[in-house]
């Protein structure tokens, strides 16, 4: 539940340097919190090594006359849906349901096994009946839950274990198991032999992981993603 910050009596340190990702950490507000109030008191970030941050003193001057409370924590768009006895092809389902290619391909047929009710012989185009696909949105909203982190993305062609990814992705181990593993089901491409360690490290490819990070921020945030 979101509290009034000057109830909280939170003052971060002037001169540091905030990603959303601390600034959700350290006022233990959701990142969609922290993103809406960023942008809505239009506030400017510095880049730094790929990263958007916010000086301290920026945001304690904020606080001091903003109540959190006031920002309302969304976990991903209204759901929207279909009509449930017509037949809709690709193009028209992406458009209806405001989401990218690369998800409806990803979650809709490859998660979910959504097949075509029909096709068009001429043209080779397949039609989904609209209650298939309703039935799928309401089964990825009803499988999510709130996160509080903003995932990083990762080299594409990079290999990484299991606590290189974590580090990177800026999550802790919990997250990574429920969110890449559990929800999006991120599959291991090898084990690697690592020295001092008696136990093969499970490998994952950066690529693989920028996928799932893209459909974690479309999910949760969203935010347009690029198409591979």
């Amino acid at each position: 539940m979101s509290a009034t910050l000057k109830k909280k009596n939170i003052t971060l340190k002037p001169e540091w340097y905030y990603s959303e990702n601390d600034l959700s950490s350290e006022l233990n507000e959701p990142v969609n919190i922290i993103r809406e109030l960023i942008s809505d008191q239009n506030l400017k970030p510095i880049y730094l090594l790929n990263r958007r941050l916010f000086k301290g003193k920026t945001i304690n001057d904020v606080l001091k006359n903003t109540n959190i409370s006031d920002y309302q924590y969304k976990r991903q768009k209204k759901t929207k849906s279909l009509q449930n006895n017509k037949e809709y092809n690709r193009d028209e389902i992406i458009h209806m349901l405001d989401m990218s290619d690369f998800k409806f391909m990803e979650r809709y047929i490859k998660e979910f096994g959504l097949e075509p009710s029909s096709k068009n012989q001429d043209t080779g185009t397949s039609y989904y009946k609209g209650s298939d696909v309703n039935k799928i949105t309401k089964a990825i909203f009803k499988n999510q839950r709130p996160i509080l982190v903003y995932p990083e993305m990762v080299v594409d062609d990079r290999s990484y274990y299991t606590s290189q990814l974590i580090q990177a992705l800026k999550i802790n181990h919990k997250t990574f198991k429920q969110l890449y593993i559990e929800t999006y089901h991120l599959e291991s491409t090898h084990t690697k032999k690592v020295k001092g360690h008696s136990q093969p490290h499970i490998m994952y490819n950066g690529a693989d992981v920028n996928k799932i990070t893209h459909l974690i921020r479309e999910d949760y945030y969203n935010e347009p993603v690029k198409e591979f």
